[in-house]
C-alpha cells in the first residue's frame, strides 16, 4: 500500500486583525511562503527568532509543514505585510494552552532584517494582544527570549510586556549557552474574575 498523505491544505477565511500606517496584520495564504522561505534563509534571522540552532536551509517540505502549522487549531498566526504590496514581512504567532490553560497564549514570531530598525515588530505586538484580548478573551500573553537579544527585549518591553521569570542555562545556540527570559502581559479584566484561595502562599516561600 502506498504511504498514507496527509489531506491537502485548504486556506481559512482571510482575515485583517490591524490596519497600521506601514503593515498590515493578516491570515496567512499558501502564496505568502515564497516570501517566507526567502525571509527565514537569512541566517541573522533564523539566529535572532528561531529556537532551533544553526542556520540550515529551507527546504519546500519544511514549508509546506510550517504552513500546516500556522493552521492548527490551538495556534493563532498571522502575517505582517507591507501594505503597498501586500508581502509578508514578518509574522506573528501565538499558541493557546491545553485544558485549563486555553485562556493563555505563547506569543513568538519573526520580522525581515530590513525591517529590524524600525517600530514595526512592537506595533504588530501591540495590535496582536489587543486583539487577543478583546476578541479571544484571552487572559495572559507570554513570551520568550534570550537575554543577548535586545532588540526583542526592548521590544516586548515597549509592547508592555514586563519581565516575569530569567531561567538560567535554559538553551544553547551555536554552542553558547544563554539565559532564556519569559515576558508577560496580563489582561486587565481577569482582575474581576474570581480566584481561588492562595493558602499555600508561606509554605512556597519556605527553604527547601
Amino acid at each position: 500500500m502506498p504511504p498514507l498523505q496527509d489531506p491537502p491544505f485548504v486556506e481559512p477565511p482571510q482575515q485583517v486583525i490591524a490596519e497600521l500606517t506601514d503593515c498590515r496584520v493578516r491570515s496567512f495564504r499558501r502564496s505568502d511562503m515564497a516570501a517566507v522561505q526567502r525571509e527565514l534563509c537569512d541566517p541573522e534571522v533564523w539566529r535572532s527568532y528561531l529556537p532551533e540552532d544553526g542556520s540550515p536551509a529551507i527546504q519546500p517540505s519544511y514549508i509546506e509543514n510550517y504552513l500546516r502549522w500556522l493552521h492548527e487549531p490551538d495556534v493563532l498566526s498571522f502575517a505582517a505585510c507591507e501594505p503597498r504590496t501586500d508581502e509578508v514581512i514578518g509574522c506573528i504567532h501565538g499558541r493557546r494552552g491545553p485544558g485549563a490553560l486555553s485562556r493563555t497564549v505563547e506569543l513568538s514570531g519573526w520580522l525581515a532584517r530590513s525591517h529590524w530598525r524600525s517600530s514595526i515588530a512592537r506595533r504588530v505586538n501591540q495590535a496582536f494582544v489587543a486583539w487577543l484580548f478583546a476578541e479571544q478573551g484571552v487572559l495572559r500573553v507570554s513570551s520568550c527570549t534570550y537575554h543577548p537579544n535586545r532588540a526583542a527585549i526592548g521590544s516586548l518591553r515597549a509592547a508592555g510586556f514586563t519581565l516575569e521569570a530569567r531561567l538560567r542555562n535554559a538553551g544553547v545556540k551555536d554552542g553558547v549557552l544563554m539565559d532564556r527570559l519569559v515576558f508577560v502581559r496580563l489582561n486587565p479584566e481577569a482582575d474581576s474574575m474570581p480566584r481561588a484561595p492562595d493558602r499555600q502562599a508561606d509554605w512556597l516561600q519556605r527553604e527547601p
